[in-house]
């Protein structure tokens, strides 16, 4: 029998790949994620992917960083008050147009996004 072993509760999540923290806690989550990657990389061939799909390791990283805060706060090693969002600015134009029509392209109809927005 499967064990559940995590369960998305969550309508958001912190993404981007952007984080500032203690360097033994950098470190603890690289170790943890770089674990995760190399043996994702031993079983994925990349061959058959173009360059925009070939960046899913840095979304799966982005996913994935909060299961990795979810069980450092559920375990107090994080205090919830410790995470903050700071404000950031995307140095790039982005066509909101574009992005929010691929996604519901993407959600109701299952068209995989195939470059960025």
């Amino acid at each position: 029998m499967l064990r559940k072993i995590y369960e998305w509760k969550h309508t958001y999540g912190y993404m981007f790949n952007m984080m500032i923290m203690e360097r033994e806690l950098l470190d603890e989550y690289c170790t943890w994620l770089f674990d995760i990657l190399f043996e994702l990389s031993k079983r994925v061939d990349m061959s058959y992917l173009s360059g925009f799909q070939g960046r899913f390791y840095g979304r799966i990283s982005e996913i994935i960083f909060n299961v990795w805060l979810d069980q450092k706060i559920q375990s107090g090693e994080i205090k919830k008050d410790q995470v903050m969002e700071i404000p950031y600015i995307h140095m790039e134009k982005i066509n909101g147009w574009k992005k929010g029509t691929s996604f519901l392209k993407a959600k109701f109809f299952g068209k995989k996004y195939e470059g960025s927005f």
